[in-house]
């Protein structure tokens, strides 16, 4: 009797693996706090008037607590234009979209062809066994050259097939166009390129290997993949979902390799989306963000018809001016390993119609290329020669950029914008300044070879800041932003206007770099405090930094 309830037992499980329970809905964006619903769904789009997300069964049960009015979605039966093939893309020109096994042929040819420049590397695997591939493009390959790293990688929503297209295509490009192009072997020669065109094979075909129609939006275990990547250090009660084997497959990859510059390809928006998704707070290097978003943004939209990629400021926007997401890869990837990642939206239109990829590549194609060569664009140092690494490297023009390094890194590499810039080499017993380092259009300078202004003050640049909260005045929470050069102990506490201490928001060693808290107007007893003013104390083994915000019930 005991074996006969075991198998039933697992029959309803494998049955409930295998049929998706993802709702798609929308409802109206009056009255609601879209940063307080992303934290319960998966939002995929922020209208003026509407929100279009998705839930899976744990999603749902806490939205439908929240009596908020919806629209269920219902998918397209049969999709128009998802024409499928086992046949080599190349062959057919690229107007149809790849069965699995037709996916994992082409990505063995393109290794098998072009042996001495490419090389495919499994990441990881899925929930289901599928295999996580990435092409690693460069020239000389064998002999494991220190190079600036580029990362491109689509379609983690395995609804957004078209992505994975263009992936393909541009390995593609890479490859033949090497022996013919001086702009591309010099590309290749440069840099180490990989590409991910899949990293969610088992949403893409999720209900065979034949066909993406019934593709979904999560992973197997009905998990959003860019909702589940650690948080950004900013965040306050970080999200502690057990990480999804594709997430954890991407996080072993950027702790193994050093990337520097990567975008991550998305559709049902046409835009380019820059950093943080997580905080209103602006990066230190917006402008940067801003100028390479529209680079693309604009060569795409100078190819493409009027009313294409037109979406926000012509194609450009911040993440959270759009809409707050928490375990995102693009944070992740700028906060936990420097590298410097936008989220690229390629189309409204998910299920793009197979007749239509050719266009779609058209429009592309040279913003791809052109995004590559920014990896080239910033500051090197080889510091192999050198008895002593520096802990970590600061620029201090603009303030707030500080580079932790490791052994790895003896020979380094951090793209930055064209410029002037005052830069420190912290060591463990001194720090070197260099004035006036410039970094040129199209090129890496080499800091190593600037010499150190031995005659120069002290190192004295502001490097303990407390930045005004905002908002302020405020209700129910307000942000902060300390900024320390070096890593030390540093205590972060609320006084009300009597001084007496009130709440610590932070007691411990702070890492080099900027940190957002945020302060809900609660005491440590969990009270919360009266309408007033309130001092916010930042202080280190050298100095105590101070602002004023008030409270407003």
């Amino acid at each position: 009797m005991k074996t006969k309830w075991c198998v039933v037992f697992l029959l309803v499980w494998q049955s409930s693996i295998l049929t998706a329970e993802i709702r798609a809905f929308r409802f109206s964006r009056v009255g609601v706090s879209p940063v307080y619903l992303t934290r319960i769904i998966s939002i995929d789009r922020v209208d003026t008037d509407s929100i279009t997300a998705y839930a899976n069964d744990r999603e749902w049960k806490t939205f439908l607590e929240m009596n908020i009015p919806y629209r269920i979605l219902m998918p397209v039966k049969e999709p128009k234009g998802l024409d499928m093939t086992h046949t080599d893309l190349r062959v057919i020109q690229w107007s149809k979209y790849p069965t699995y096994p037709a996916y994992l042929a082409l990505m063995a040819s393109f290794e098998k062809e072009y042996p001495e420049i490419c090389r495919i590397d499994t990441l990881g695997y899925s929930v289901r066994g599928r295999l996580i591939l990435a092409a690693e493009i460069s020239g000389n390959l064998k002999s494991k050259e220190e190079k600036p790293g580029f990362f491109y990688t689509a379609q983690m929503h395995g609804d957004e097939i078209a992505t994975s297209i263009l992936m393909l295509r541009l390995i593609d490009t890479l490859l033949t166009a090497y022996a013919d192009s001086s702009d591309i072997w010099r590309l290749v020669e440069e840099t180490r390129i990989w590409v991910n065109p899949l990293a969610n094979p088992d949403g893409a075909y999720y209900s065979s290997d034949s066909t993406l129609d019934g593709c979904i939006r999560y992973n197997a275990n009905e998990e959003d993949l860019n909702r589940n990547f650690p948080d950004a250090r900013h965040v306050l009660n970080p999200n502690t979902l057990p990480r999804q084997p594709e997430t954890l497959a991407m996080m072993a990859f950027a702790e193994k390799n050093q990337v520097h510059l990567s975008a991550n390809f998305h559709a049902g928006n046409e835009c380019v989306n820059y950093p943080w998704d997580s905080t209103p707070d602006r990066h230190p290097e917006t402008n940067w963000f801003i100028s390479i978003s529209r680079e693309y943004a604009d060569t795409v939209r100078y190819y493409a018809p009027e009313d294409y990629f037109n979406e926000f400021n012509e194609g450009v926007t911040n993440g959270w001016d759009w809409y707050a997401i928490y375990g995102g890869r693009q944070d992740y990837m700028n906060d936990y390993h420097s590298c410097k990642e936008v989220t690229i939206e390629i189309s409204d239109i998910k299920h793009y119609p197979a007749e239509q990829l050719e266009e779609l590549w058209n429009y592309h194609k040279r913003s791809l290329l052109h995004f590559i060569k920014r990896v080239h664009e910033g500051l090197t140092g080889d510091f192999r020669a050198r008895k002593q690494l520096p802990e970590s490297i600061e620029i201090l023009t603009p303030p707030g950029i500080v580079i932790p390094l490791e052994a790895s890194d003896s020979l380094f590499f951090y793209t930055l914008e064209a410029g002037k810039y005052d830069i420190c080499l912290h060591y463990a017993s001194r720090t070197d300044t260099l004035f006036q380092v410039e970094v040129q259009p199209h090129l890496l300078t080499d800091i190593t070879l600037i010499p150190v202004h031995t005659d120069s003050p002290p190192y004295t640049p502001r490097n303990f800041v407390l930045n005004p909260p905002y908002p302020n005045p405020f209700n129910p929470e307000t942000a902060i932003q300390l900024y320390t050069s070096t890593s030390q102990k540093t205590s972060l506490i609320i006084y009300n206007i009597q001084g007496r201490q009130i709440k610590t928001l932070y007691e411990d060693i702070l890492p080099a770099g900027t940190h957002t808290f945020r302060w809900d107007g609660t005491q440590d007893n969990g009270k919360e405090v009266s309408s007033g003013i309130y001092i916010i104390s930042a202080k280190n083994s050298r100095q105590t930094v101070r602002q004023k915000t008030v409270m407003i019930r």
